[in-house]
């Protein structure tokens, strides 16, 4: 099934439009984590506060086939999410 994806995205905040086809977060382990967060509590605490560390990854394109890169590249990781 192929998702719908947003066509009209003319009342979006400018960085709002990076995350129209989604987003992949790669979580750290926790060891990995608590350094990189204790970095991020001092130098960024708005976004500390909003998520933990993490590795994002949006489309660059509009299309949904930019992500075949992105599956790709994941292949072998192990996923955690529910």
């Amino acid at each position: 099934m192929l998702a719908k994806y947003v066509a009209d995205t003319s009342s979006w905040e400018p960085w709002q439009r990076d995350y129209r086809c989604g987003v992949i977060l790669v979580m750290p382990p926790p060891h990995v984590a608590s350094t990189i967060d204790a970095l991020r509590r001092a130098l960024d605490p708005k976004a500390h506060a909003i998520c933990s560390a993490k590795a994002l990854r949006t489309s660059s394109s509009s299309s949904p086939g930019s992500w075949a890169m992105g599956r790709r590249c994941s292949r072998g990781c192990r996923s955690t999410s529910t």
